[in-house]
């Protein structure tokens, strides 16, 4: 037997017992959809692993290539993700058009899934990116000191390998374009066009390691919430800051605030805030494996753009059957899992208040201002809906 045949025996082996969490004593699926649920997050995680790991892994000729949502960790439905890697050694261009997104976001940082190790190394704000005034810029990313002969920023950055991770969140999905991003290495060193058997064998280990620990890991961290007594309340959660935040992959000028919930048929969940002056707020569901759950059919998360305020306040109804108003938030058949709220600049995190009630209550809990309605303008603002996400993501 081959050393390349080995390999992918030892590979499908290592991957046996990656569901075996999801099936565990002190698990809390419900119910068979809530385990096959749990299967497909690890199909969704191995489709991930092996797409970075094998289509998109040479610093020398980098893809800023966008991703198909992977569900993981409660992926933003406002987002557009790109990544690439780049190995600082060389110097990289970096340039394109700004596009006029609610919120670009553009780090550097180290995300080694499989191993659990995540290193931040900067944050590039937008304003930092000198771009003229129809939105085209060009910069160099480098871990030489600015020559001074570019005629554009330079960022001297540590010599080390790491990835570029730019988050494109969209407020109004339909208006909004799109930024339009390209990045070059500037190197002469001829890239590989084929793997070898050794880089076979190192990439198998690393997409089985992440497949494994992955998973597991965003279920763990969600369900501490339910350990700290953290269900259906935001009482007693403090800001994340920025270095954890950081240090779970996520944006460092980017606040948060999560609960678990748990919502029986019959109840609704009333959420109120009220919203900072911020570059951009979104709220959404996720389920107990930590996927974004279907935001693509279902009004399952809502933003700036698409929720309706009164004076300042948003008021949110989460529950199974549709109450009629505009600022519902559908369970679609998930009666437990994670509320997230994230906040971009905000000149103060707010703190959201929830009630647990009868879904008959409701109405006596929302005020007359609050935006009903018809089953008609459901069914068009959610056939609107599908039509923004999909337009985003061409498969």
């Amino acid at each position: 037997m081959s050393h390349t045949h080995e390999a992918w025996i030892d590979f499908c082996e290592e991957l046996k017992g990656s569901v075996d969490y999801i099936f565990a004593d002190d698990q809390v699926a419900e119910s068979p959809v809530d385990e096959a649920e749990g299967v497909r997050h690890v199909v969704r995680s191995l489709v991930k692993a092996c797409l970075a790991t094998f289509e998109n892994a040479d610093p020398n000729l980098p893809e800023l290539a966008w991703f198909h949502p992977s569900k993981m960790g409660l992926d933003n439905p406002d987002a557009l993700y790109q990544s690439a890697p780049i190995d600082l050694v060389h110097d990289y261009e970096f340039s394109g058009n700004i596009g006029s997104v609610a919120y670009l976001g553009i780090a550097l940082m180290s995300m080694k899934w499989g191993t659990g190790e995540f290193e931040f190394v900067t944050n590039i704000h937008v304003s930092e990116l000198g771009a003229d005034e129809n939105g085209d810029f060009t910069v160099t990313l480098s871990s030489q000191p600015d020559p001074g002969t570019t005629g554009h920023p330079w960022f001297e950055l540590p010599a080390k390998r790491t990835s570029l991770l730019v988050r494109q969140f969209f407020s109004d999905w339909e208006s909004e374009s799109l930024a339009a991003l390209s990045l070059r290495c500037l190197s002469e060193d001829p890239p590989a066009s084929r793997i070898t058997p050794e880089l076979l064998v190192s990439k198998l280990r690393s997409v089985s390691a992440e497949v494994n620990r992955v998973p597991p890991f965003w279920n763990r961290y969600y369900r501490e919430h339910i350990a700290r007594g953290e269900v259906n309340s935001f009482e007693h959660i403090e800001p994340t800051p920025p270095e954890v935040v950081g240090s779970l992959g996520g944006a460092t000028d980017q606040a948060y605030a999560e609960c678990w919930y748990d919502i029986s048929p019959g109840q609704a969940l009333l959420i109120e805030v009220e919203i900072p002056e911020c570059v951009y707020w979104n709220v959404q569901l996720g389920d107990i494996w930590g996927q974004s759950t279907d935001w693509v059919n279902r009004q399952s998360s809502l933003n700036a753009g698409q929720a309706v305020l009164d004076n300042g306040i948003l008021r949110v109804a989460v529950c199974e059957t549709d109450p009629g108003y505009n600022n519902w938030l559908d369970l679609g058949g998930c009666t437990q899992g994670q509320i997230l709220f994230r906040w971009n600049q905000a000149s103060v995190i707010p703190k959201p208040v929830a009630r647990l009630l009868a879904i008959d209550d409701l109405p006596a809990a929302m005020p007359s201002s609050e935006a009903v309605l018809t089953a008609d303008a459901r069914s068009a603002a959610l056939a609107q809906r599908r039509r923004a996400a999909l337009a985003r993501f061409r498969r």
